[in-house]
């Protein structure tokens, strides 16, 4: 009868305390009837339930559900990284390139059209080659980029510090571009007309067109995601001795109401 008396004296003087917790809050007269009763029932649970009862309900069930939670968050991360631009690229013409790491493969569709009056390869020669191989030294505001499209941000985060290289190949109006890094990938582009080419990041779908800047200094790339309601337009323009490459990626939505995002990335040669 001792052993039980103190029990008891325990847990009243543990529920006292849970009372005076509670108490301490501001008045409870504008908080809803669901919040009421999970306070009462807290309330309850404090006063019948001893400290081995709580470990047993955070050893036995929330930390099982935690970690459930933790490997389906990772499981469909690992789906939307490395499956399903694999399953997207299924069905679809065979890519112009060939090497088998890619997660972004180039694939030009023709347009029928034949009214072009832009550079082709049959008319003007190309006003620049781009031809050599960077490496990224700068990043302004490019996790803020990324964060507009939908990009993680642990996928940001690694996206920011790391230091990728882009290895441009130019021959006439034909344009490859290799990206080593975090993502690799590599693409093939004609520069000019009409030909669009469809590439996938991450299991984002876009159509691609290439075109020369007007001064002759650089290209520029124009990325519709065609499923997500925003164009990314990458400039890349080169200095007189070819020595840096400055590129300024800009994201513009459909949605006039949301502002458009820019970033600058300078990269210097590595290569001669």
């Amino acid at each position: 009868m001792l052993v039980i008396g103190r029990n008891n004296n325990n847990n009243n003087n543990h529920h006292n305390n849970t009372m005076k917790w509670l108490s301490s809050f501001p008045s409870l007269d504008g908080i809803g009837p669901l919040s009421m009763l999970g306070m009462g029932l807290l309330g309850h649970l404090s006063a019948t339930w001893s400290l081995s009862d709580w470990e047993q309900l955070v050893n036995g069930i929330l930390l099982p559900l935690y970690r459930a939670l933790v490997l389906s968050y990772l499981a469909l991360r690992i789906y939307h990284v490395v499956l399903e631009p694999l399953f997207d690229r299924r069905g679809k013409v065979p890519s112009t390139v060939t090497k088998a790491n890619n997660t972004n493969r180039g694939i030009e569709l023709e347009d029928d059209d034949d009214d072009d009056d832009t550079i082709t390869s049959s008319t003007l020669p190309p006003p620049i080659n781009i031809t050599g191989r960077y490496q990224l030294v700068e990043n302004e505001n490019f996790e803020e980029l990324l964060a507009v499209q939908g990009i993680p941000w642990a996928l940001r985060s690694a996206a920011n510090r790391a230091r990728p290289t882009h290895k441009f190949i130019h021959r006439g109006h034909s344009l490859t571009i290799q990206i080593q890094g975090i993502i690799e990938s590599e693409t093939k582009y004609m520069i000019g007309g009409k030909k669009v080419t469809e590439t996938a990041v991450r299991g984002r779908q876009f159509h691609d067109t290439v075109t020369y800047l007007e001064d002759g200094t650089g290209i520029q790339t124009f990325k519709r995601a065609i499923h997500d309601g925003y164009t990314v337009r990458v400039c890349r323009r080169f200095s007189p001795d070819k020595s840096k490459l400055t590129m300024t990626s800009t994201v513009e939505f459909d949605d006039k109401g949301k502002d458009r995002v820019e970033c600058r990335q300078l990269f210097e040669r590595i290569d001669n």
